[in-house]
């Protein structure tokens, strides 16, 4: 199923809301179909369409048309005989009974047309115009019962006591207010800013191109640049989203003598084209750490790389689940109960 218009904006925004406050996805029906009632049904959803099923007329239109408004009506409403459908259908009942008793008293007989045509005695004449209409008419009149207030004289969509329209009548006939099932708001932690490491560095990065001019937006050229501890020893990592896979230097894993074991599925990895193709045969399990709070471990495959120590691809995003702030060059994540967004540290000048 998929959401267009309005309703795929109001989708994103869902999504989007409840992953900021840390909620979890909707994942039942049940769940999903609750949210797009409350969305995008009025209150009175259902009393409208059960007024619409009592009150439907066939009209001007064809008997397949009819039918098939019908038909329809009928699926919506869900008929159960609630005290709410039971109401409503007492209500036009009334108004229906109401309105031929009282056409009946306003309508002469033919057996009083033909008296009156036959007679033409003044008295006679006089009997038959002071017929009691007026007292028939208060009778039916107070016999009216609101479903609102419960009062005698009016019904219920002229109560003076009703400010609004409910769903749901008590057996007193008061509307009684839908209580819906508020989501528990979880309360939003702090975020922890993870900055660089600082210290001597493994190995220098070789410089090829030395920059031009000095941006005044670094960030807007750059991916996130920042360092980490590994075994002891600062080095500089990478976040790319474009990499499919994370990348650890060969010079690194030969310096601080890390583990490595053959790779279960291994293939060939293309930097710039298909000539200087590299087969990736070996990966190695790497524990890092940033800020001195965030720690981790990742499976990294084995590659000579000098643009940097290591290189954070999809898989590490996909893991946490990463936030993407692109005019800040941020990331930002929860991990082990904690909110963490790793800042970018500042181009270095060579």
């Amino acid at each position: 199923m998929r959401f267009r218009n309005r309703a795929a904006a109001w989708w994103i925004q869902l999504k989007t809301t409840r992953a900021c406050l840390g909620k979890p996805k909707i994942m039942s029906w049940d769940k999903l179909k609750s949210k797009l009632k409350k969305t995008f049904l009025p209150y009175n959803y259902d009393q409208l369409m059960f007024q619409r099923l009592h009150h439907i007329r066939q009209g001007s239109r064809s008997v397949a048309e009819y039918s098939q408004e019908f038909f329809l009506l009928l699926t919506r409403v869900d008929i159960q005989d609630s005290e709410l459908q039971l109401a409503l259908t007492i209500e036009s009942q009334t108004k229906s009974n109401y309105s031929w008793s009282a056409s009946r008293t306003t309508r002469p007989t033919q057996h009083q047309q033909s008296t009156n045509l036959t007679d033409d005695s003044l008295p006679q004449q006089a009997e038959t115009a002071l017929v009691p209409v007026t007292d028939k008419k208060v009778t039916r009149t107070s016999s009216l019962r609101c479903f609102a207030c419960g009062e005698i004289g009016h019904r219920q969509a002229n109560c003076p006591k009703r400010n609004r329209r409910g769903l749901l009548l008590d057996a007193a006939g008061n509307d009684v207010e839908v209580i819906y099932d508020e989501e528990i708001t979880e309360t939003l932690e702090e975020t922890e800013d993870l900055v660089a490491d600082t210290g001597p560095c493994l190995m220098m990065r070789r410089v090829c191109l030395a920059p031009r001019h000095i941006d005044d937006n670094p960030q807007r050229h750059n991916l996130l640049h920042s360092k980490c501890t590994i075994a002891g020893k600062v080095c500089k990592f990478i976040i790319d989203s474009e990499s499919s896979e994370n990348v650890v230097a060969e010079d690194v894993v030969n310096k601080l003598n890390l583990t490595t074991e053959i790779h279960l599925y291994p293939y060939k990895l293309a930097w710039l084209d298909k000539k200087t193709d590299l087969t990736i045969t070996r990966r190695t399990l790497i524990s890092y750490s940033v800020g001195g709070t965030f720690q981790d471990q990742i499976y990294c495959d084995i590659a000579p790389m000098d643009a940097c120590h290591l290189l954070l691809g999809r898989p590490w995003l996909f893991d946490h689940r990463v936030k993407h702030d692109s005019y800040r060059n941020t990331y930002s994540f929860r991990f082990n109960d904690k909110n963490f967004t790793l800042q970018p540290s500042l181009p270095e000048k060579q």
